[in-house]
């Protein structure tokens, strides 16, 4: 991709006997030439000394105001290697990696001695197709010591590297010269070699260097008239020399036809040339022209490379075509090129990058320090504001420091509290479930069913004599409950049907004395079980009273746990209907059966009892 567009460039070329110089500006009425030289250098023996080289290039910048310009400098065709490749269907990830290995296949040079560069041509779809891309490569030692060259001559170093046929096709492209509609064969012809290249509609299809320059037709001349390169050079400019030359112009034609017949051979669809252009060193007075119309029979046309820039033609020391290549070098600094490679070695290229972005970088840091003073500013504004609040409420502060360690131990109290209150809470509740339980016993009781005791799986409820019907509530105080009447105490037999006698005995109920923590583990507790023993007259009676169980939306399961019968024997007098003291409660239950009064005369009852124990299962 191009970089930011400066508003003035320079384009160098050395051609070898000429240093080409062409500065443009960049102006809102377009592309201006501000300069344009060429330089001749000597054709001694010391054309080939160093210091003769920076002395001549030291002289193509005198009187130039080009320290703020950006320098675009342009290395020969035969110095180079060009190629348009047709490359298998790959990804952006992959392209670099298969272009290097192209460039390593092309080039005689290992990859390490080669700057190379390349553009896609074809754009690379998500339909999987081949990729065309433009390689350039040059040896690296070549660019280094052009770069040299200048950073001892002007104490610069350029920004572009390019090579003089990729920048003819530039300065065609820029002047609208090229046609989308045809191809044709673009010439530029220099001291020592000439640059073949094919356009194919507008773009560059395939390039080579010829090896066969003006050095060839000066020699040729100085041969003949046995002068030397000085004096040959006038004599091509003074006088008609066609026929000393015409074996050079015969050579240089069949490398063209060479050149384009393997070019027709690999394009099927490309049959014939519809046009060419020259540029460079031709000489005005020769007959090339009309040779290579002959030739090729297409139509001969000489480059402007000021097509479209504004210029002065009187202010041009040579002819315009000369200056083609530099031209095109410096439009790469002004204005977005077809192609856009760049031969800059990596390091010199990686430091321009960073120059470039280090006004960028200085912006920043700037932006950043008054950023960071301002917001410092305004946090030490903040700091002494707050540190002034803070001075004016600490005294109001320490006015409720006392108060802190109050407010701790009321806390402490709270939760003491809080934690009783949800005790007195599940005391309550087990309760109202504990009456609930009674109550439900004390219904479904038959008055012929004497219940004796109501215990859980794991401790006992309460003591008591039960009967059928409602309950009734005994005194708050919670005495013991006391049977004074005598009569024989029933007793389970280790085997059913055995039959006990007790002697005069008192049946106590006993008060629960427990504490309030232990009514966690009654029978009211969720998905607990109790224990419910009793007395009646028959085994159907008890079978009938667990049916009975059964039907209360309380019970979950009604089980007898052991049933044994009994005979009882009492003295006749009246039997005081027993009470049972439950947690609290005190339940009167009438009594399992209507027992004499006393009339005063002594009698004795027997009769067969049926001692048993239900285990029931609450619901949840």
């Amino acid at each position: 991709m191009a970089k930011t567009k400066v508003k003035s460039a320079i384009g160098i070329e050395f051609t070898g006997d000429h240093i080409n110089l062409v500065k443009l500006a960049k102006t809102a009425e377009g592309i201006v030439l501000v300069e344009a030289r060429s330089i001749k250098s000597s054709l001694s023996k010391k054309e080939e000394d160093k210091k003769v080289l920076v002395e001549n290039t030291v002289k193509a910048f005198e009187g130039l105001n080009f320290e703020k310009d950006e320098i675009s400098l342009g290395v020969g065709g035969h110095t180079s290697f060009v190629r348009r490749v047709k490359l298998p269907p790959v990804s952006h990830s992959k392209l670099k990696q298969v272009v290097s290995f192209e460039v390593q296949q092309q080039v005689p040079f290992s990859l390490n001695e080669v700057r190379w560069d390349y553009q896609v041509v074809s754009p690379i779809s998500k339909i999987p197709g081949p990729v065309i891309v433009l390689i350039a490569a040059i040896k690296q030692s070549f660019a280094e010591d052009l770069i040299k060259l200048l950073q001892e001559s002007i104490n610069k170093t350029p920004d572009i590297v390019d090579t003089s046929s990729l920048a003819l096709h530039n300065c065609l492209i820029f002047n609208d010269l090229l046609s989308k509609e045809k191809v044709g064969i673009l010439m530029n012809f220099g001291y020592s070699y000439t640059d073949v290249s094919i356009e194919n509609k507008g773009e560059i299809a395939f390039t080579r260097a010829v090896p066969i320059g003006r050095r060839n037709i000066l020699r040729k001349i100085a041969e003949a008239r046995k002068v030397e390169l000085e004096k040959a050079e006038e004599i091509l400019e003074t006088e008609d020399v066609s026929s000393v030359i015409l074996p050079i112009w015969e050579d240089l034609i069949a490398e063209i036809k060479r050149t384009t017949t393997y070019y027709l051979s690999q394009v099927e669809k490309v049959t014939h040339f519809q046009y060419m252009y020259m540029s460079g060193e031709f000489p005005k007075n020769s007959n090339i022209y009309e040779l290579l119309n002959n030739a090729f029979k297409i139509e001969i046309k000489e480059v402007n490379p000021f097509n479209k820039i504004r210029y002065n033609p009187e202010a041009l020391a040579s002819n315009a075509s000369n200056f083609s290549v530099s031209t095109g070098l410096a439009l790469r600094l002004l204005e977005r090129s077809s192609v856009e490679i760049n031969l800059l070695p990596i390091k010199i290229l990686s430091q321009k990058k960073l120059a470039n972005k280090r006004l960028y970088f200085i912006a920043s840091f700037v932006a950043l320090f008054l950023i960071g003073s301002f917001m410092l500013a305004l946090d030490a504004r903040s700091y002494n504001f707050t540190k002034e609040k803070i001075s004016i409420a600490k005294p109001i502060l320490d006015t409720y420091t006392p108060y802190i360690s109050k407010l701790d131990i009321l806390k402490k109290e709270q939760q003491t509290i809080t934690s009783q209150l949800k005790n007195m809470e599940g005391v309550l509740k087990q309760k109202s479930q504990l009456s609930e339980i009674l109550l439900e016993v004390s219904e479904l009781t038959p008055s012929d069913i004497y219940i004796t005791e109501i215990s859980n799986m794991t401790g006992r409820l309460g003591r008591g004599n039960f009967s059928g019907g409602a309950p009734t509530v005994g005194s708050p105080t919670m005495g013991s409950v006391t049977t004074s009447n005598k009569r024989v105490v029933p007793t389970i037999a280790d085997e059913m049907g055995e039959e006990t006698f007790s002697d005069e005995t008192d049946y106590r109920g006993t008060r629960q004395t427990q504490s309030q923590p232990a009514l966690e583990n009654t029978a009211a507790s969720s998905g607990s079980k109790i224990s419910l023993s009793g007395v009646t007259a028959s085994y159907p009676t008890v079978d009938e009273y667990i049916k009975q169980l059964k039907t209360s939306s309380l019970f979950k399961t009604v089980e007898l746990i052991s049933v044994s019968s009994t005979l009882e024997a009492g003295q006749g007098g009246r039997m005081t209907q027993p009470t049972a003291t439950v947690r609290g409660a005190t339940a009167t239950v009438r009594s399992a059966r209507a027992t004499p009064q006393a009339t005063g005369a002594s009698s004795t009852v027997q009769k067969d009892e049926v001692k048993f124990i239900l285990e029931i299962g609450l619901e949840k």
